[in-house]
């Protein structure tokens, strides 16, 4: 499940479709899904900001990404939260072990 939050723009259907689709992509890395928000806005200077937040392992992960181009700072945004969460995998199970 994600909530949306945008500042600046409108979200259209495309755009909302894409972010569920890197939502659902985040989610099927996760044994349990878990609600992601995601914070969306247009700086002065013309770049998009994206914020995923989400809550795994007993701790919350946030990640962060600016860019010219909205896809391109999605994506952005999308690979850094899929690289902490698989981070904190990684310590779970090292730590079991």
């Amino acid at each position: 499940m994600e909530i949306i939050a945008s500042e600046d723009f409108k979200l259209t259907d495309a755009i909302k479709s894409e972010i569920h689709e890197r939502v659902e992509a985040i989610n099927s890395h996760m044994s349990d899904p878990a609600t992601i928000k995601v914070y969306l806005s247009k700086d002065s200077d013309r770049s998009y900001h994206v914020k995923f937040l989400t809550h795994v392992f007993h701790q919350d992960v946030v990640s962060d990404a600016k860019n010219e181009d909205f896809h391109v700072c999605l994506n952005q945004a999308k690979s850094k939260i899929l690289r902490q969460i698989s981070d904190l995998k990684d310590k779970m199970v090292k730590a079991r072990h």
